[in-house]
């Protein structure tokens, strides 16, 4: 007997197991192709995002330390803390300052409040160069 027909006569017999080979290729497939990405991703050090906009489509991408660092970085280092919940305030002098930990739901502090009383130059005044 051949193969083929040894396998058409376990599909015939249990239907179920052809279901679940059909299921179990689909699955397969979508998972892999996400996890190509993904590494592809990694290897890049991109996010998504970057990806898909072509942040860095012709450019240099000046996070990138090359494959192997990239992947060593993700998959063996610790990541940095998320800067997520900070914001940029300034000091009397006007300097600029990074004010961490606030969460994104609460009310303004006096340090983060925007004052109506100084110019509009001075109210929120980012990253400045002084030239």
């Amino acid at each position: 007997m051949s193969f083929w027909s040894t396998c058409w006569k376990a599909i015939a017999r249990t239907p179920v197991s052809f279901c679940l080979l059909l299921y179990c290729c689909v699955f397969f497939f979508f998972v892999g192709g996400l996890t190509a990405f993904h590494s592809l991703l990694v290897a890049l050090n991109q996010t998504t995002t970057e990806f898909l906009k072509g942040t860095f489509r012709g450019k240099i991408n000046p996070f990138s330390k090359g494959i192997l660092c990239n992947c060593l970085s993700i998959l063996c280092f610790r990541a940095p803390p998320s800067l997520v919940g900070t914001e940029v305030g300034s000091d009397e002098d006007g300097t600029a300052k990074l004010i961490e930990n606030m969460d994104i739901g609460d009310p303004p502090t006096t340090a983060t409040a925007i004052s109506t009383t100084e110019p509009p130059s001075r109210r929120n005044p980012g990253v400045q160069i002084n030239t």
